[in-house]
C-alpha cells in the first residue's frame, strides 16, 4: 500500500506549491472526502492487514480520532470513496459492495 498522505497549498505570493503537512500511514488506494463543517479529512489505513479510519485536522494534520474496522476485507476501498454522512454514519464504496458503519450508541 502507498505511504503516507501530504496536503499542499498555494502560495499565490511566490506562485507555487507549499507543504502544509504529512502524516506516515500505509493507506488504501481511495478518494478522502474533506469535510467542510468538522474541517478535517478521513484517511484509510491498512495496517498489518486491519483496516481503520483515521481522522485528521485539515489544517495542521493532528489526528483528532481513529476507529478500527477489522480484517474483514469488506473494508477494502479498491479507490472507491469513504462518505461520512453525519457524526455516527460513513459509508464506503467497498470492493464487495456498499458497506455501512454505524457508531453504535454508548
Amino acid at each position: 500500500a502507498p505511504v503516507g498522505a501530504e496536503k499542499w497549498s498555494w502560495d499565490s505570493k511566490t506562485r507555487s506549491l507549499k507543504s502544509d503537512w504529512t502524516v506516515d500511514y500505509p493507506l488504501q488506494s481511495a478518494l478522502y472526502p474533506v469535510s467542510a463543517s468538522s474541517n478535517a479529512v478521513i484517511l484509510a489505513p491498512l495496517e498489518n492487514g486491519v483496516y481503520s479510519l483515521v481522522a485528521l485536522d485539515w489544517d495542521t494534520g493532528k489526528e483528532l480520532g481513529k476507529m478500527t474496522l477489522g480484517d474483514s476485507p469488506i473494508f477494502n476501498t479498491a479507490g472507491g470513496f469513504f462518505i461520512p454522512l453525519n457524526e455516527n454514519e460513513i459509508y464506503i464504496t467497498s470492493v464487495f459492495g456498499p458497506v455501512m458503519i454505524t457508531r453504535s450508541a454508548k
